[in-house]
C-alpha cells in the first residue's frame, strides 16, 4: 500500500510542490502525520488521515498557515483508495527518513 501510495505521490505530481527539492513553496510531508498544523484562519490542526483526506479533496477548507492557497482540489479525479494509499505513503514518511519520494 505505502509503494502505490508513493508512485501516485509521484503520477499526481504531489512531489513537485511536496518533494525534496520542488521550487513550490508547499508544506513538507516528511514527519507530519500526527503532528499540530497552524492554519491561516487562526486555528489548528492535527494532521491526521481526515486532514490529509481533506487536504487532497478541499485544499481551501485548512490552508497552512504561511502558505498561499495554491493547491488544487483532486476531487472527482482521485479514487477513495488511491487517497487511502496516498495517506498510507505520508503517514511512513517520518522525521528522520531519507526514503522520500522515491
Amino acid at each position: 500500500m505505502i509503494a502505490q501510495g508513493a508512485r501516485l505521490f509521484r503520477q499526481y505530481g504531489c512531489s513537485g510542490c511536496h518533494g525534496e527539492n520542488a521550487t513550490v513553496h508547499a508544506p513538507k510531508l516528511q514527519g507530519l502525520y500526527g503532528k499540530p498544523v497552524p492554519l491561516q484562519s487562526g486555528g489548528m490542526a492535527i494532521a491526521d488521515d481526515r486532514y490529509i483526506r481533506d487536504s487532497i479533496l478541499m485544499p481551501l477548507k485548512d490552508v497552512t498557515a504561511g502558505y498561499a492557497p495554491i493547491m488544487p482540489s483532486f476531487e472527482g479525479k482521485i479514487s477513495e483508495e488511491e487517497i487511502l494509499e496516498i495517506i498510507a505513503y505520508i503517514k511512513s514518511l517520518g522525521e528522520n527518513d531519507r526514503k522520500e519520494y522515491r
